[in-house]
């Protein structure tokens, strides 16, 4: 059985199951989600540009390129070079009134992060709100827009073929 052929509830239930099984993903495995996401752009370039030229009527490849694709995998640099620091335990003070306490700030991923996509620039907007979730180490269940469906299929397709259905799911 797919994630096709699960209702949005049932998603939605395995991927809490399984962020729960996990709950607190090393570096290394959030890293490697990143590096995939960004992969998965370069190697499809063509093939997403193709797409959302059929959604919009037709737009150049290198508008696809310039603001979509470049935008979101500097995002994902951002994200690759900062986010081993990001994860950091980070002591704080406590406050006057709680002396001698010790207080300390764990960064921890939370839950499924639902991510809605509009349909204006269905890539950046799809992987910017995907990346930060992701570097936390957050499962992600992406909605993507009805009014792009070239582009939201190849999507759901290229993510499904890429990542696991308890880590991130695509849904049209």
């Amino acid at each position: 059985m797919t994630t096709a052929d699960l209702s949005l509830p049932e998603t939605f239930a395995r991927m809490r199951s399984a962020q729960a099984r996990e709950p607190y993903p090393d570096w290394t495995s959030r890293a490697r989600r990143l590096r995939s996401l960004a992969a998965l752009m370069q190697d499809h370039r063509d093939a997403i540009a193709a797409a959302i030229a059929a959604d919009f009527g037709r737009r150049p490849g290198e508008e696809t390129d310039l603001l979509e694709i470049f935008p979101s995998r500097a995002g994902i640099q951002h994200a690759l070079k900062h986010g081993r620091r990001w994860m950091r335990s980070r002591r704080r003070w406590a406050g006057f009134w709680f002396l001698p306490a010790r207080t300390e700030v764990r960064p921890q991923p939370l839950a499924v992060v639902g991510i809605i996509v509009p349909w204006n620039y269905p890539l950046s907007l799809a992987i910017g709100p995907m990346t930060d979730p992701m570097e936390a180490g957050n499962p992600l269940l992406v909605k993507m827009s009805e009014l792009t469906p070239p582009f939201s299929a190849l999507f759901a397709d290229l993510i499904a073929k890429q990542f696991t259905p308890a880590g991130t799911t695509v849904v049209n």
